[in-house]
């Protein structure tokens, strides 16, 4: 996926990432994050618990499985500062839908 992902972004093809599972494994969190630090990736979009484990090590990331643990309100916050640090737009799915750039967002 990383070289994927390089490829991509030399032939300027726009990358989304669907960080599945990331926060119920050490290893999924771990090369989801680093797939957002080496890779421009335009769009991510994942349930609120695996939106919150790219963040790093802060707590109250985890999941169980593939099923969000967190709500979609618990991560908006985090949502907008993630986005404008990673420059991305940012899709978070649940009972309402949210989506920001930073700094617009929309929930449906």
């Amino acid at each position: 996926m990383l070289k994927a992902g390089r490829r991509a972004n030399a032939l300027h093809i726009p990358v989304i990432l669907d960080p599945v599972g990331a926060g119920a494994t050490r290893l999924r969190t771990h090369f989801c994050q680093a797939v957002v630090e080496e890779i421009s990736i335009q769009v991510i979009r994942g349930n609120a618990s695996e939106i919150l484990s790219l963040t790093g090590d802060r707590p109250g990331s985890d999941t169980k499985g593939v099923d969000s643990v967190h709500t979609v309100d618990q991560a908006m916050e985090t949502a907008n500062v993630l986005a404008r640090e990673l420059r991305t737009t940012l899709a978070i799915t649940g009972a309402v839908d949210f989506i920001t750039n930073g700094e617009r967002v929309c929930a449906a």
